[in-house]
């Protein structure tokens, strides 16, 4: 599939890893997402933690960073406006194709999200 339906899972198995991951600000590891492109990344306190949720993982005996690191389908909805798939696409019921971020963006820049019916 595409990297915006997966969910990845990261258990830093050395402490210089883990240091810097746990130095970063709550927005900073939702961030990583961004860089990884896919629609969820999570921290697990354990590489047991990784594999009983990941459909795929690759051991930290298997990867230069020391983490061992998994990969599982996101969950939630994809969104009709940034394509991530996301548990609150559809909470918001003026905008009910789109996720809790985009609502922002769309209301802040006050445009009209996909599929919008405009009255003519």
């Amino acid at each position: 599939g595409a990297s915006l339906e997966a969910a990845v899972f990261i258990h830093p198995g050395n402490a210089s890893v883990a240091q810097v991951l746990a130095g970063l600000p709550q927005d900073g590891i939702n961030d990583l997402r961004y860089i990884m492109l896919a629609s969820e990344v999570s921290l697990v306190d354990s590489a047991d933690d990784v594999e009983g949720r990941s459909a795929c993982v690759v051991q930290a005996a298997d990867s230069e960073s020391g983490c061992t690191v998994g990969v599982a389908p996101a969950g939630g909805v994809k969104c009709e406006r940034c394509w991530n798939f996301c548990t609150t696409v559809g909470d918001d019921s003026r905008h009910p194709a789109i996720c809790h971020r985009c609502v922002d963006a769309v209301d802040k820049l006050g445009m009209e999200p996909p599929g919008a019916n405009k009255a003519s």
